[in-house]
């Protein structure tokens, strides 16, 4: 199974339903039979993690609206600066013949990346001082990482080498990534994600939607926050949910509680696709003469050590 197969084939029509009325919860419909258990596949949400969310909403709208917030990443890019910003990038690494950028409306995701495309998802929502951010964490972690994982002996042979699932260590790595150029460390916008997921493991689509209120003005942007909590599952009425999106902030968590036992070792962790636990027997097998490292670590490993360990105290990690 795949995320394409959760989105609704009936998306259209049930999100005119959703908007007409203050009591309707979506009825999806999918064009395949989803399995319950693709849904839960990821960690479940904790009430620890929770409370943590909670507060870092908390202080991150005190004297801010979402609109204020954003733009504090300047203004709106146009779709032809987005994709110079992102083939700058990419030759930096030598990757601008690797990958295809693509944009379309029909993407869930504003940015995402597999083995060979960049999705864009249109229309264009990255700002000036912002898209830089989002190509750390998709082509400064998850490339880069995915390149590296194929000089290794286990790609392609994971249950050989016995390897867990990564994804909390990608994304928490990634979503770190994501912070280190921004002005504001606050983890908000990962926050208000395990925030909805959380809820939406004990309420409807409709009752995480109205919880959301305080946080995101933005009608269309709320919509899809939810819909990703809530994507996979047939009456959205009910407490059934899609947990992935809890993945961004616990992993941060994770990853930090990681990185002050291993001293920052941002190398170990880019030999592949591979869950801290796994790391250290890992490394005995990996190659690592030819790994490629993010320039943003490579330029200056102390600034960078410094950088995590700040986003880490603002965000209060240490309570977790």
């Amino acid at each position: 199974m795949k995320l394409a197969h959760l989105i609704p084939s009936n998306l259209e029509e049930e999100k005119e339903k959703f908007f007409a009325s203050r009591t309707y919860n979506p009825q999806f419909e999918y064009a395949v039979e989803i399995d319950p258990a693709y849904l839960t596949r990821y960690p479940a949400p904790e009430k620890k993690i929770f409370d943590l969310s909670q507060e870092i909403l908390r202080e991150a709208y005190t004297s801010e609206t979402e609109q204020s917030l954003f733009e504090r990443e300047g203004r709106v890019l146009t779709q032809g600066e987005v994709k110079h910003t992102i083939t700058t990038y990419l030759q930096e690494y030598d990757l601008h013949t690797r990958y295809t950028v693509l944009f379309s409306p029909h993407f869930i995701a504003r940015a995402a990346i597999n083995s060979s495309e960049l999705k864009i998802r249109l229309p264009i929502e990255h700002r000036e001082h912002g898209l830089i951010s989002t190509l750390h964490h998709e082509v400064g972690t998850h490339a880069l990482r995915r390149l590296n994982d194929e000089q290794q002996p286990w790609h392609g042979k994971r249950a050989e080498f016995n390897l867990q699932p990564h994804l909390v260590t990608e994304e928490g790595l990634a979503t770190f990534h994501s912070i280190l150029e921004e002005k504001n460390p606050s983890a908000y916008i990962r926050a208000l994600r395990y925030f909805a997921v959380y809820l939406a493991s004990t309420s409807s689509f409709r009752e995480v939607w109205n919880a959301l209120d305080p946080y995101v003005d933005n009608l269309e942007r709320r919509w899809r926050i939810v819909l990703r909590a809530k994507r996979g599952v047939r009456d959205t009425s009910t407490q059934q949910f899609f947990n992935k999106d809890s993945v961004y902030f616990s992993g941060m968590i994770h990853v930090w509680q990681w990185y002050k036992k291993n001293n920052f070792n941002l190398p170990l962790l880019y030999c592949g696709k591979v869950a801290t636990e796994d790391i250290e027997r890992a490394a005995e097998h990996a190659h690592t003469t030819r790994l490629l490292l993010p320039k943003f670590y490579t330029n200056s490993p102390d600034r960078y050590k410094e950088n995590i360990a700040t986003i880490a105290q603002y965000n209060h990690f240490d309570q977790v």
